[in-house]
């Protein structure tokens, strides 16, 4: 990969600044890869090994808002109303866990305090509470967990504090970082200057470039007339207006984004309901806003390594910075994939958000026969395979024109109707997990 080769280089002269689109490890937090043997790598962002406990950790913000790198833990519980004495919890039958975390209740979340090792056994408790504000609340049920005496301690200076620095940007995306004092350096992600918010990449696959969809933003799921063409949008009273709205069209499956317009009254208010568009009631406590004018979102270019192997990565470009896609393009199945668990193994699986379902290709519904639900709309993501229950992959194939048939009420045979907007495709067999690359973990030495 191009960020490799370029680490290689800024490492044999002292005097050139490290490539700030490059990640690299620390002395004692080491970056991970995932090595798919025909020479792809893949830099792992969210997790890192920490050399001197020997173990993954993880960045967590902590209750007094330092981000440390964690590693794995479990919740604990206080067998009295007293909240005084704390027992770690695991569901029955798990394994030890390697911590237990004390947590503090912040902000509508909970967040580690205190971190111990784990102790001998106990007996389960009759009842559990929790800490929340200051309060001990409960009692909760104590079925199905096993529970631990908090043993050691875990100093917090232990761990590995972890940094978030700015990177100088000369257009409107800039990126962000996760860093620590021993020299950990890593890109995570992006940020988009004009919308004042963290944004991803949000390709097609095959795609020569996507757009940079900001994350978290508020849903306009109403509308403000009978023809269902003006979204709006819901708020709390007491919730911060947003910077941006989104509306998503379930007919196109197209998604735009918008600045917020005017505020309206609500009755009317309308709901798209299947083809439908239908008044509702309108909720109380609510403001609605109108989505206003079109926000154009930060562009990227997409560029697909050439190295003659199956996985191919692809680079995302916007001006002066450069990221890693999180796909990969997989020459030999022809479509591009996303590293994931699959069968105990990390493998590169082909995304796909298209479902197989089943129906009937006999009116005696005796003859059971798997279809992909492919969707029709002007946006719809273009997909080569189809995924049915327990992740299994099939291979989308042509369009279905025989008749169909389902289970109705009464568990009557009758003709099915084929949805506006949706095309059933035949599938090929169920492919094994051995279909897709497969990747070893890699540490940094």
């Amino acid at each position: 990969m191009r960020a490799l080769v370029l680490l290689v280089i800024a490492a044999c002269g002292d005097n050139l600044e490290p490539d700030p689109n490059v990640a690299r490890s620390g002395n004692r937090l080491k970056l991970v890869h995932y090595d798919y043997g025909d020479g792809t790598r893949e830099t792992e962002t969210r997790w890192f090994h920490d050399a001197a406990r020997d173990e993954r950790c993880t960045p967590r913000s902590w209750s007094d808002g330092v981000t440390l790198c964690t590693p794995a833990f479990t919740d604990t519980v206080f067998p009295t109303s007293a909240c005084a004495r704390a027992l770690g919890r695991v569901p029955a039958g798990d394994a030890v866990p390697p911590y237990f975390v004390r947590h503090y209740w912040l902000a509508d979340s909970w967040v580690p305090s205190r971190i111990f090792l784990p102790g001998e056994r106990a007996d389960v408790p009759a009842q559990a509470w929790e800490l929340r504000d200051g309060a001990c609340l409960g009692p909760y049920d104590t079925a199905g967990s096993d529970y631990y005496e908090l043993g050691r301690e875990i100093e917090r200076a232990g761990l590995v504090r972890i940094t978030h620095p700015e990177v100088a940007a000369t257009s409107r995306l800039a990126l962000a970082v996760v860093a620590s004092a021993d020299g950990l350096y890593v890109p995570t992600g992006l940020y988009d200057r004009d919308l004042e918010a963290p944004c991803v990449p949000a390709a097609a696959p095959g795609a020569d470039a996507t757009v940079c969809v900001p994350d978290g933003v508020a849903t306009a799921d109403y509308f403000h007339d009978a023809q269902c063409a003006e979204p709006e949008l819901a708020l709390a009273f007491g919730e911060r207006l947003p910077a941006v709205i989104r509306h998503h069209d379930e007919r196109s499956r197209c998604t735009s984004y918008h600045a917020v317009g005017a505020e309206v009254s609500a009755p009317p208010l309308y709901h798209r309901n299947g083809p439908s568009c239908v008044e509702i009631a309108a909720p109380t406590n609510t403001r609605y806003y109108l989505a206003g004018a079109p926000r154009e979102l930060a562009g990227l270019d997409r560029v697909r390594d050439p190295a003659m192997r199956r996985l191919q990565p692809i680079e995302l470009l916007h001006g002066d910075l450069r990221i890693a896609d999180a796909l990969l393009h997989d020459a030999a199945l022809a479509t591009e994939c996303q590293r994931d668990e699959l069968d105990g193994a990390v493998r590169c699986v082909p995304r796909t958000a298209t479902p197989v379902i089943e129906l009937f290709a006999d009116d005696s519904c005796q003859a059971v026969v798997p279809l992909a639900e492919v969707h029709l709309g002007a946006c719809a993501e273009p997909a080569a395979f189809a995924v049915a229950s327990g992740r299994v992959l099939r291979a989308i194939g042509a369009v279905r024109v025989a008749p169909l048939y389902h289970l109705s009420t009464g568990d009557r045979c009758l003709p099915y109707a084929i949805p506006e907007g949706i095309a059933f495709h035949e599938v090929g067999p169920a492919l094994p997990a051995e279909t897709f690359a497969t990747a070893t973990i890699v540490v940094d030495p």
